[in-house]
């Protein structure tokens, strides 16, 4: 075998001439080029702005306006929301001149004009929105009216949309049911994997804002525990997060990260959750449990002793305790720290038995008192 001399081993290497077009080279230049291409084309995708859309229901003047003027850093004053009112916000993408845009939409009149929901909630909306479910803390006995009523019809409309894009054989609804479910955490969240056969978790996302929580942690503890957990049952339920909030500013900030986590997408972690009743709540989707929510109140209505599910018993439980007209002596209770309410006419004190025997014992004293009247005026 012949050395090369050391003039050829200076000379370049030179490829071998006679491959053809399919060659290693030739090949890499075309996985070359397609890389290139997807790149550019990943690129000016980015350059779109993305649209998501926020749907506020609640209590009426619950602070459905305050939250929207406050999230989008507004000084406007607040005015009764009349019917379904629009507007929007936009947010800059990192340091990118491409800016996300959030459309709010507000549904006024509490539960009255709650058909309206079916004009955000459209099957061009549905893969990028979510529901603000705002309850008014400091009125407790519409609590349970207001999320019932509008929670189920949110959920109507959303599947009614569900059905038709089945119809049309699209990938859409099986999307988001993987995502609602997901909300529950993964197979090793042991709480989570029991609960699943009893929640309905509905397809978008949905946080609950208890709001007025200022009012509402003068109220009796028991009042606040009742409360608390029966919002924590529904939002464990329909799949929701949930937090308390009220015009104290760190309250009304954490409001307005986890808002912006709605409408931007922007990072909201929750370090721990809180579940004590005597602070305010702040439980994302899927971290709450059944076992760490409890059983209800006994209740001693026909309602409680009729009631069959979870939610009937919740629903019973609330109504015992906040029967219709009990917010008004509920803040005046609070108004005069107690002093001008007879406990012998509150509600929450009643009892059939003591009731009767109290009315004896006031009739006999009526009777001693007109009898020692009678000799005094002999």
């Amino acid at each position: 075998m012949e050395r090369p001399t050391s003039a050829q081993r200076r000379l370049p290497h030179r490829p071998n001439q006679n491959k053809g077009p399919s060659s290693s080279r030739s090949g890499t230049t075309s996985k070359d080029l397609w890389k290139i291409a997807q790149y550019e084309a990943t690129r000016e995708k980015a350059k779109d702005p993305e649209e998501r859309t926020l749907l506020f229901v609640g209590s009426q003047q619950g602070g459905k306006s305050t939250l929207i003027l406050h999230f989008l850093d507004r000084e406007v004053t607040t005015k009764p929301t009349i019917a379904l009112e629009y507007t929007f916000g936009r947010k800059a993408r990192g340091h990118d001149l491409v800016k996300d845009v959030a459309h709010l939409w507000e549904l006024g009149g509490g539960t009255s004009l709650s058909s309206l929901v079916d004009t955000p909630i459209n099957a061009a909306t549905l893969k990028s929105l979510a529901v603000v479910l705002v309850l008014d803390l400091s009125s407790p006995e519409k609590i349970w009216e207001t999320a019932e009523e509008l929670l189920s019809g949110v959920r109507r409309r959303v599947d009614k949309v569900v059905d038709d894009l089945n119809r049309r054989d699209s990938k859409l609804p099986a999307y988001l049911k993987k995502k609602a479910i997901a909300r529950y955490g993964d197979n090793s969240d042991v709480w989570s994997n029991m609960d699943l056969p009893m929640v309905q978790p509905n397809l978008i996302p949905i946080l609950i804002v208890g709001t007025k929580y200022d009012i509402f942690q003068n109220f009796d503890s028991e009042q606040r525990k009742t409360v608390s957990r029966a919002c924590r049952f529904l939002a464990h339920f329909h799949g929701a997060s949930i937090l308390f909030t009220s015009q104290d500013e760190n309250l009304m900030a954490r409001c307005r990260a986890q808002l912006a986590n709605f409408a931007f997408k922007i990072p909201f972690q929750v370090r721990s959750a809180h579940y004590d009743y005597n602070k305010p709540l702040l439980i994302p989707a899927g971290a709450d449990s059944f076992v760490g929510i409890g059983a209800p109140p006994q209740s001693t209505s026909d309602a409680g002793l009729t009631a069959r599910t979870p939610m009937g018993l919740w629903k019973a439980a609330m109504t015992d305790m906040f029967p219709p007209g009990s917010t008004a002596d509920i803040q005046s209770r609070i108004k005069n720290n107690g002093d001008d309410i007879d406990p012998t006419k509150d509600e929450r004190y009643k009892d059939d038995a003591i009731d009767a025997a109290r009315v004896r014992k006031l009739q006999e004293l009526e009777r001693m008192r007109r009898a020692v009247e009678r000799q005094t005026n002999k």
